[in-house]
């Protein structure tokens, strides 16, 4: 995490994710008109700088982009020993949020892949979409290099992805009556994820107090 990043408080933390999650929503809604063209990836890229001028500086400054490829290089950098790789990912594998938002995402993609229709695909994929968010930025909690404002506001934003998530499955269930019973399964594993971020953040924040 960039030096800046380490004084923001929580409002200015709030804001750069709001600024992500515009640039991630945008770039979806390209990826869904143009995903089945020739040469989407170019197409995609080429109406993205209609909207943002500068691109690579974008990715370079997206929190979630960012503080992946930097701690990656970090980690190279200093010469991470196996001992400490292998602490790190048993830290990210015990996290109870981390392991059930997995868990969830996966069966997921099996659903959205076999079981919904075409005319419900574009919903399961923005479940998919904040099921995916909601992992990255708990990881980014997991690795503590967020400050303590940083890492109460990256749980937030799991907070909200899931939320998310649970909003988009009560508009399946209603669509898709046959699917109820699985859909209302999928959404209480939601409502599970939600309990255990809860109580992620009052330990967090218990924590840094």
């Amino acid at each position: 995490m960039q030096n800046k990043e380490e004084n923001w408080n929580e409002f200015e933390w709030e804001t750069a994710f709001k600024r992500s999650d515009k640039f991630a929503h945008t770039y979806f809604q390209l990826l869904t008109k143009y995903g089945e063209f020739p040469e989407n990836d170019v197409l995609i890229e080429e109406k993205l700088k209609k909207t943002y001028k500068n691109l690579e500086d974008f990715y370079d400054s997206d929190l979630i982009l960012a503080s992946d490829s930097n701690s990656f290089s970090d980690e190279f950098n200093d010469e991470i020993s196996e001992e400490e790789m292998s602490q790190e990912i048993q830290k990210v594998s015990s996290n109870p949020v981390y392991t059930n938002l997995k868990r969830c995402a996966l069966g997921w993609s099996n659903i959205l892949s076999s079981l919904l229709k075409e005319e419900d695909k574009e919903t399961g994929l923005k479940i998919l979409y904040f099921l995916g968010r909601a992992l990255a930025t708990t990881i980014c909690t997991i690795s503590e290099d967020a400050g303590k404002a940083g890492n109460t506001a990256f749980i937030k934003r799991t907070l909200f992805y899931i939320n998310s998530c649970n909003g988009l499955i009560d508009k399946l269930i209603e669509s898709r009556s046959e699917l109820a019973q699985l859909l209302n399964e999928i959404k209480q594993q939601f409502v599970q994820i939600h309990d255990l971020t809860v109580d992620y953040l009052m330990k967090t924040k218990s924590a840094e107090e």
